[in-house]
């Protein structure tokens, strides 16, 4: 029986951890293992935490050590998913992923840094051969005695005291590393993970697993006349979830040498962005080609100026415009004359699309350049290879350009104009980060709409139908209805911005809150004192 014996710490419990006697207390007491081995994350003293690691190492303590944070990318390539897969959350998934990547043996028994052991000796000859002879068995553990590991899905009990779940721990397990090592893993999704802790939204290893062991029907085994203790000692790995709720942001990417030279290109790349941290920066750096790259900040409140800046960007601060397009007629207009490549700032644009800009704006046989574009929604290329390209006249000269102002104003050319339509490619399409989720739409539309009802107060011209009308646009004219499902779904969603738009404009127009808090207060006042409004207002008015 070869097995791994494997366990994490971080800054709240390091000191206790990398001892030899908290190597006894967790690597040494469930019987006799092949290899010993320690992950190291977020610790403030590197040097000191290396220091401590590297003697356990020379005094045959451990076998090996790593650092999450340096070995991550190695694992997650393996995994074949993004570094910042688990966003926030990678705290709590990524150092039992190393753990899993560092192992050298068929099996891995794995105890947090701040978990113990307290059932009876030698407890991996009884739990080993459960993974040996049960192929749909996928995790064994002890059980809790703090009664802290909810068993969800709880499929009975089993001879000789062990109890068969769905539910799934990452304070104490033993798995096969290679099963659970695994793309289809870290990719789980199941309803019955929403009990688990999603710091920053982000759903964890744990989180994950659980899911996978629902949506496969593989099991954990539990073995109830053995336990371990949580917490034990040492930090609570939970007490900093506070800390990480705002995401960490991504580096700005390095353009590839596919793209034109740096600054080579006379035209002006031009991005109007509020609260557009989270993408700011690629679609920058995918601008850099231009001789000029200009951000118009519309009073951000996250972090989108600074990585605005960082990426390379000129910015200009510019108060709040409720209506895209009239923001960008008034930037165009403002650069006056040249050649001007528009994005969005959750936009990017791609090396071969830069490519042939730059070759029609050197050569000047157009005026403007027509280009498809894909969208990123939900997680899913829409409309899944059917019905795109969603149309875009994104690079133009700027005294050849009619914008009518107005609600919704279409950037066009003047009659006239040369216009050139790039062929339907994918490496020719501006690409676009619509939405990452239904709570992403939510607050966006939320913010928009707000923002956009406070400047059509004073419009009679709004209609309660324009929400058929934007529903009825994206299916047929937008051809929404070539996508199946995903064409219905962004459909019923245009159709429900206009609503809830065309909503919170009527309200205004009644008076808003405000006028309904003041009803509120004279029905208060009237159960009170048992005058109707009529008869209270007739008395203030003596």
């Amino acid at each position: 029986m070869e097995v791994t014996a494997s366990t994490k710490c971080w800054e709240g419990d390091y000191r206790h951890v990398l001892t030899s006697a908290g190597i006894d207390r967790l690597l040494n007491r469930l019987g006799p293992v092949s290899r010993r081995q320690v992950v190291l994350n977020r610790i403030q003293d590197r040097a000191g935490a290396e220091r401590l690691a590297d003697g356990l190492v020379a005094d045959g303590a451990i076998d090996a050590w790593r650092w999450a944070e340096e070995l991550w990318p190695e694992v997650a390539a393996a995994l074949e998913i993004p570094t910042r897969w688990f966003g926030p959350a990678w705290p709590y998934s990524i150092p039992e992923l190393c753990e899993l990547h560092l192992a050298r043996t068929s099996l891995l028994v794995h105890q947090a840094g701040d978990v113990g052991y307290v059932g009876g000796p030698d407890w991996l000859t009884r739990a080993a051969p459960v993974l040996d002879e049960h192929p749909d068995v996928a995790v064994v553990a002890a059980s809790p005695r703090s009664g802290s590991d909810p068993e969800p899905g709880v499929g009975g009990p089993l001879p000789d005291g062990w109890v068969k779940s769905r539910g799934f721990s990452d304070q104490f397990f033993l798995v096969r590393p290679a099963q659970l090592l695994h793309s289809d893993v870290v990719r789980s999704h199941h309803p019955d993970v929403s009990r688990f802790p999603k710091i920053g939204g982000g759903l964890t290893f744990e989180a994950r697993v659980a899911a996978w062991l629902q949506s496969t029907g593989h099991w954990r085994w539990v073995d109830t006349q053995n336990f371990y203790e949580h917490p034990v000692g040492g930090g609570v790995e939970g007490g900093s979830y506070s800390r990480l709720a705002t995401e960490e942001l991504a580096e700005p990417p390095v353009p590839s040498g596919r793209y034109p030279a740096k600054e080579s290109v006379d035209a002006t790349g031009l991005i109007i962005v509020r609260n557009g941290e989270r993408f700011i920066a690629p679609a920058v750096r995918s601008l850099a080609w231009c001789q000029r790259t200009l951000v118009i900040d519309q009073e951000s409140e996250d972090r989108t100026k600074e990585q605005a800046t960082i990426a390379g960007a000129e910015v200009i601060d510019s108060s709040i415009s409720p209506v895209v397009d009239e923001a960008k007629r008034a930037a165009v207009a403002d650069l006056g004359h040249g050649w001007v490549v528009l994005l969005d700032a959750d936009e990017v644009c791609p090396p071969g699309l830069a490519q042939k800009l730059a070759e029609v704006i050197v050569s000047g046989r157009a005026d403007g350049v027509r280009m498809p574009r894909r969208n990123f929604v939900f997680g899913h290329w829409t409309p899944h290879g059917r019905g795109w390209p969603d149309w875009q006249l994104r690079a133009f000269r700027a005294e050849q350009v009619r914008m009518p102002g107005g609600v919704h104003n279409p950037i066009t050319l003047h009659d006239g104009a040369r216009l050139e339509q790039l062929p339907t490619d994918p490496g020719l399409a501006i690409v676009h980060f619509n939405y990452a989720g239904l709570h992403d739409w939510l607050d966006r539309t939320n913010r928009y709409t707000s923002t956009q009802a406070s400047q059509l107060v004073l419009d009679r011209d709004v209609s309660t139908r324009a929400a058929v009308r934007a529903f009825a646009r994206s299916l047929f004219r937008d051809g929404g209805w070539r996508a199946g499902r995903a064409g219905l779904k962004s459909a019923l969603l245009d159709g429900f911005y206009q609503w809830v738009l065309v909503s919170k404009w009527a309200e205004q127009v009644q008076g808003g809150p405000v006028a309904v808090l003041a009803q509120y207060d004279e029905i208060a006042a009237g159960v009170v004192t048992g005058e109707t409004p009529g008869q209270a207002q007739r008395r203030r008015g003596r």
